[in-house]
């Protein structure tokens, strides 16, 4: 394998996929001068369960599937550019699961010696072995953001560039590291323009460049020549702002040159861009807090869709979305409440409003509906507040939605039967407190039976194609849900989101920080997928259609899923025998 035409095809071949794609020349070609390639006849095992692997398989064609031999289950399909075994390489111990050829297939292979020297030399391969959720996830983000990029209102970044452009601020290429990042502190600026005698621009330092190199530790007396950013992504001042704005999503970057004629003129930034837009958090939340008519929730369904699709745009992540939804879908529900409630209806009466389900951990979009429940201890105006529940239905529509559960409990059945991560929105906060508390000791009394259930589960949990149904995916959001509830109830965590869940047991417990990282970044892929994927009609079923990479990740996250229950499993396990 040494004929530079050979060697070409193999590279290309290669770097269609991740991490190939953003590995160096030298790396590559480091690689393919290393690699193997062995065939194998349909039906064929390529490893087996318990044994220890001596290198690396990447497909190059026909299919691998990956099955779970203790539980008799298929689970993946393995395709064009996909590698196995990384965590039994990683780990150098034996694998999990054995992989068999399902199509008759050819497989790359890279000695183990060859492996471990390839992380040692290459920032990029090593960073995907060790955090390849992650890894996959930036590539799926930047696809994302150019997707609604292109989606944006229009209208709000329909004018010119030179409208929007600031003065840029430059520097000759001898200036010193120490003087670029000075003027920036000064001046509070996210980037500097390297120009030449002449004025135009040779080079970009931004927030991202100072990032490497505190990393790397450099002399800051160093001239800026020998860190700034080459390949300048530039428009003419003629175009518009949404032009940018798809070209910074589509090379992921954050600053964007304008340049009329090769003489830079000015330069955008992100935040230039999405400051023009209508939409903003803090234009909507003081429009909720003042919102009084039906229209008005009309309108603010409009905005948050709008905002939404915004946030999307910017290439935020499925935890900043959740967040950003959460700080206006609170306040919007306690605003409908409050101009709902009936006059006669004193605050001194035992009861208290409950967010539940998705809204009460915290995991919302514009689409979900929450589920309501008003929890009464005290009946003296229970037909008050019955009218109050009725009330609520017409405004909840105006916002979307109309399919929202809403139930009015007294606080003996609540305590017999807890709603889901439920939440306080208003009302007698020690009631809420109360709940909470009886939560965690019913939910520890069911936890033997959930993860039994969810064991069974889980042998679904495996991908045959691109078309996805979306039960798949809830399925795989269940696990994380369900074990950071019973985890999170098992190490007395008062959070009730999922993530602050993981993460907080996580510590708790002392797991790995990259592993909990991992099942966290899992459950949000699961929570986006939804959002960033049309669904459609095939046969009788509603399907959700994924690209490659988004499937390559789905893979992923249903093997962290496997994973976080087994962990979960284990533990329940210890403090059973703990218990005896």
């Amino acid at each position: 394998m040494t004929a530079p035409s050979l060697l070409a095809e193999l590279a290309r071949d290669l770097q269609q996929h991740a991490p190939f794609d953003a590995m160096p020349d030298e790396d590559i070609h480091w690689l393919i001068q290393r690699l193997g390639v062995r065939y194998f006849p349909v039906g064929s095992i390529i490893l087996s369960a318990g044994s220890v692997p001596d290198g690396l398989f990447i497909v190059r064609r026909g299919t691998v599937k990956s099955e779970d031999t203790a539980r008799n289950a298929a689970l993946h399909a393995l395709v064009h550019g996909e590698l196995f075994p990384l965590g039994a390489l990683l780990g150098q111990r034996p694998t999990l699961s054995t992989f068999r050829a399902e199509t008759d297939c050819f497989c790359y292979y890279l000695a183990a010696p060859d492996f471990h020297e390839l992380r040692a030399k290459s920032q990029r391969f090593q960073d995907f072995c060790t955090r390849r959720i992650a890894h996959l996830l930036d590539l799926s983000r930047q696809r994302l953001q150019t997707t609604y990029a292109s989606h944006v209102v229009r209208q709000t970044l329909d004018i010119p560039l030179k409208e929007v452009a600031h003065p840029p601020i430059t520097c000759l290429p001898h200036a010193s590291l120490r003087e670029v990042l000075i003027t920036l502190r000064q001046k509070r600026i996210g980037s500097m323009v390297v120009v030449d005698a002449a004025g135009a621009a040779k080079g970009i330092f931004t927030l991202n460049d100072l990032l490497r190199i505190t990393i790397d530790g450099v002399d800051l007396d160093t001239a800026i020549s020998n860190h700034m950013s080459t390949k300048l992504v530039h428009l003419p001042s003629w175009h518009r702002a949404f032009d940018a704005a798809v070209t910074m999503a589509k090379h992921g970057i954050h600053h964007l040159l304008v340049i009329d004629d090769a003489q830079l003129t000015g330069v955008v930034s992100e935040k230039d861009l999405f400051g023009l837009q209508r939409v903003s958090l803090n234009q909507l939340a003081e429009t909720i807090a003042h919102a009084d008519a039906v229209d008005d929730f009309e309108q603010i369904q409009q905005d948050l869709n709008t905002l939404q699709q915004n946030m999307l745009a910017q290439g935020v992540t499925a935890g900043q979305l959740a967040r950003g939804m959460v700080a206006l879908t609170d306040p919007l529900v306690r605003r409908i409440l409050h101009i709902t409630k009936p006059e006669d209806i004193h605050d001194d009466i035992g009861f208290v409003w409950l967010l539940g389900d998705e809204h009460g951990r915290q995991e919302v979009s514009v689409g979900t509906a929450p589920a309501l429940f008003l929890v009464l201890n005290d009946t003296r105006q229970e037909k008050l507040l019955m009218a109050w529940v009725d009330h609520l239905s017409e405004y909840l529509a105006a916002v979307g939605w109309s399919n929202s559960q809403i139930q009015l409990m007294k606080l003996d059945a609540v305590l017999q039967t807890i709603p889901t991560d439920a939440r306080w929105i208003m009302g007698n906060v020690d009631i809420a407190r109360q709940i909470q508390a009886q939560s965690s000791v019913l939910l520890l009394e069911q936890a033997p039976q959930i993860l039994s259930t969810l064991s069974t589960q889980s042998n679904e949990l495996n991908i045959a194609e691109s078309a996805i149904h979306p039960k798949l995916i809830q399925q795989g959001l269940e696990v994380f849900i369900y074990i950071s509830r019973i985890l999170a109830a098992l190490e007395n965590v008062s959070a009730t989101n999922t993530v602050e869940r993981l993460s907080a047991v996580g510590e708790l417990l002392r797991w790995p920080t990259e592993t909990v990282s991992a099942w966290c970044e899992a459950f949000q892929f699961l929570w986006l997928l939804p959002l960033s994927n049309p669904r459609s009609e095939e046969g009788r079923d509603e399907v959700i259609g994924l690209n490659d990479l988004d499937v390559r990740i789905l893979k992923e996250a249903l093997r962290q899923a496997r994973k976080l229950l087994e962990f979960a499993t284990k533990r329940m396990q210890l403090e059973s025998g703990l218990c005896l």
